[in-house]
């Protein structure tokens, strides 16, 4: 919204996302704002279990590595592996999965 903070306004949609999913690519690499929007959802997770659902696009094991040791760990889904639409259908589970167990 016009005149409102961008910072706290991604601070509070992390606050309340029950779930982070995370686009990985050779630009996300490269900027600022995605690195530190990044530390936000780490600490989400470290606080109160938010869950970072990873998702590497154009790039491989190799690259993550290079980024985050840490991070490329993590099972993620990559699209030269998996397609768009498949990718889609694990988040659409996902949150089913988790709206079921409430």
């Amino acid at each position: 919204m016009w005149g409102h903070s961008l910072r706290e306004e991604i601070d509070a949609g992390i606050k309340s996302s029950k779930f982070c999913m995370v686009v990985f690519s050779k630009n996300y690499f490269k900027k600022y704002w995605t690195k530190r929007e990044l530390d936000g959802i780490l600490m989400k997770e470290r606080i109160d279990n938010g869950q970072i659902l990873p998702i590497w696009h154009q790039i491989e094991e190799k690259d993550m590595y290079e980024f985050s040791p840490m991070l490329s760990s993590m099972m993620a889904f990559s699209t030269s592996i998996y397609t768009v639409e498949e990718i889609c259908d694990a988040i659409e589970s996902k949150i089913r999965n988790s709206v079921s167990a409430e």
